[in-house]
């Protein structure tokens, strides 16, 4: 649906000022990407902020809506499509990294949208020192679960890798499928009730 009061189409350039009515005031250069609104700040903070003032549920909200086909002929959402992406980068000297993301929080889709389907998941990214090569770093899945190094956790917290715990761990059930080496520790074993 497009916005009653302000839309965008394409690529736009607003120069400083305040745009009356709509609380707008934005320093924006144009790209050669479409629809692409670009806010900068020269020798200061870049900085989108939404304020909420209500008397019922107070919130700012930043929200991504995604279709397939085209503005005039809107289709559902499948299997893998991407909802919304909120990415970092850096210039390197040169360039952004030919606009890739450095870092990355990305809204998936994990089913074919209907009027009573819409599974979802969180990918995040980062990419390590010394390369420019992201990495697929953890998963929230359609089940809420937590997968760290895997993207099919299948537990609420899913670890494939070495894991350092500091600090007090409560299990309620363990079980172990491969070996479990204690180096300079104490385990303590009760049960409840014995």
């Amino acid at each position: 649906t497009t916005p009653s009061v302000f839309s965008v189409g394409g690529n736009t350039k607003i120069s400083g000022g305040l745009i009356t009515g709509l609380g707008l005031n934005i320093t924006e250069q144009l790209t050669d990407t479409a629809g692409t609104l670009q806010v900068y700040g020269d020798s200061a903070n870049a900085t989108i902020a939404a304020l909420s003032y209500r008397d019922a549920v107070t919130h700012a909200s930043f929200s991504g809506q995604a279709a397939r086909g085209s503005v005039s002929n809107q289709a559902a959402i499948q299997s893998g499509d991407t909802l919304l992406v909120m990415s970092a980068s850096g210039f390197n000297g040169t360039d952004y990294f030919d606009k890739r993301d450095r870092a990355s929080i990305q809204m998936l889709a994990t089913e074919d949208y209907t009027t009573t389907a819409g599974g979802t998941k969180i990918r995040f990214t980062t990419t390590p020192n010394g390369s420019i090569t992201d990495n697929t770093e953890s998963y929230f899945d359609h089940n809420g679960n937590l997968g760290i190094a895997t993207a099919t956790p299948a537990q609420k917290l899913s670890v494939h890798g070495n894991t350092l715990i500091s600090g007090t761990t409560s299990i309620a059930n363990l079980i172990a499928t491969g070996t479990i080496t204690i180096n300079q520790g104490v385990v303590s074993v009760s049960a409840d009730n014995q």
